[in-house]
């Protein structure tokens, strides 16, 4: 009898083992469809986020887009039609006299077409103490007419003596109609 309750036991055992295996399985089989589920909402719920961050930031870009294209429209408006080379010749020799600065060279050079503008190349030497070059080159750039310094180089002794300025200096002004 021993062995009959050995064997029973070990029957009950076996079928405690194999009910557990199944409900695990079963479990397993029903769970699974649930946990991939969940898994998909998530994914699908990160895309749709991903998509609602691309589409706002696809309108900031339109919009950054606009507002570039209506200030380079307004800039072109204020842009001069053509070079009025007397005038800022004229404005230069001013601001040379107010700064005490010396004009050695004012060389006009060719006109060059860029895609939103078009612009007259100048070289300039300018002589004088290092501090009055500086004053011309800030008056320069707050000039009436639309210019751009384009490259600067200084020349002069340790000493604070006479400097020189070499510069490349580009008089702005539209582009016209027909370019």
């Amino acid at each position: 009898m021993p062995d009959q309750k050995r064997i029973a036991l070990i029957a009950k055992g076996l079928l405690a083992l194999l009910i557990v295996v199944f409900s695990v399985l079963s479990s397993r089989t029903a769970i699974d469809p649930l946990i991939k589920a969940t898994r998909e909402r998530i994914e699908y719920g990160e895309a749709v986020g991903y998509l609602a961050d691309a589409e706002t930031r696809m309108q900031e870009i339109r919009d950054e887009r606009a507002e570039a294209a209506h200030a380079v429209k307004e800039t072109e408006q204020r842009l001069p039609g053509e070079v009025n080379l007397d005038a800022f010749l004229g404005e230069v020799g001013e601001i040379a006299a107010r700064t005490g600065t010396h004009i050695e060279r004012l060389r006009p050079g060719e006109h060059a077409s860029r895609p939103l503008f078009r612009q007259l190349a100048m070289d300039v030497r300018v002589t004088g103490p290092f501090l009055s070059i500086y004053e011309f080159i800030c008056e320069l750039e707050r000039s009436q007419h639309l210019t751009r310094i384009q490259n600067v180089t200084l020349l002069g002794d340790r000493m604070g003596g006479e400097c020189a300025a070499d510069m490349r200096v580009a008089l702005i002004y539209a582009k016209s109609s027909g370019g």
